[in-house]
């Protein structure tokens, strides 16, 4: 072996490559390996979120206002995700995931408005901004407001 075809670690280029690939193949190996334990941990805490909680809260040991906080987080944390792929994965910023969770935010507001029957401000059978807007009854569909005139 002559002294210019040694690099300056001292090894020749043909043991250097077969270590490098050597290396290359024990990081593939122990990052699989570490992808497998992360989807088991996310198994496991997947499957006691799924039955433990339920479980808990049919015994009486977990409340329902515990219940509805982490519905909220898990809401939050769902756009989170959803606006972190799209943003991070693309570099675009899509506002479309914020618009369908208001949307979502405004629906439930109406549902828990009619839910609410003559215990809001107005005291009356409908949802507050309707009799706000001068509804005296539930609009249906076809219905015109109640300021339009028929011609």
């Amino acid at each position: 072996m002559n002294i210019e075809s040694e690099t300056s670690s001292g090894m020749a280029p043909a043991l250097k490559s077969a270590e490098t690939a050597s290396a290359n193949a024990f990081n593939a190996q122990l990052a699989r390996r570490r992808a497998r334990i992360e989807l088991g941990v996310v198994g496991v805490v997947a499957l006691v979120l799924i039955v433990g909680v339920p479980l808990l809260h049919a015994s009486g040991n977990m409340s329902t206002f515990w219940i509805k906080l982490w519905g909220k987080y898990l809401c939050y944390a769902l756009l989170a995700i959803s606006v972190n792929l799209l943003w991070g994965y693309t570099g675009l910023l899509s506002l479309g995931q914020a618009l369908f969770f208001t949307l979502g935010g405004y629906m439930h507001g109406m549902y828990l408005m009619r839910m609410i029957g003559d215990l809001g401000q107005y005291h009356k059978p409908i949802p507050d901004f309707l009799v706000f807007l001068g509804w005296t009854k539930l609009p249906r569909s076809g219905s015109r407001s109640p300021t339009s005139r028929s011609p």
